[in-house]
C-alpha cells in the first residue's frame, strides 16, 4: 500500500468518523431524553457508555485529521 493510498484510506476513515459522531450526537440526545423521562438506571448507564464511545470517536477523528493536515502540507 502506497503512502497516497494510506492517506486516502485515512480520509475515508475520518469521513466515516464524522458521520458516526453526528449519528452518535442524535442518539445521545435521544438517550438523554429517554433518561430524563424514564430516570432509570439502565438509561443512565447507556447514556454514560454512549458519552464514552462518542468521546473516543471524536478524539480518534481529530487525531486522523491532524495527521492528514501535517502530512499534506
Amino acid at each position: 500500500m502506497t503512502w497516497v493510498g494510506t492517506m486516502q484510506t485515512l480520509r475515508l476513515v475520518s469521513l466515516g468518523v464524522g458521520a458516526l459522531s453526528a449519528l452518535t450526537v442524535v442518539f445521545l440526545a435521544a438517550a438523554g431524553v429517554a433518561g430524563v423521562a424514564g430516570n432509570s438506571g439502565v438509561s443512565r448507564q447507556l447514556f454514560g457508555s454512549v458519552v464514552g464511545v462518542w468521546f473516543a470517536v471524536v478524539v480518534a477523528g481529530g487525531f486522523v485529521m491532524m495527521l492528514d493536515r501535517v502530512v499534506t502540507e
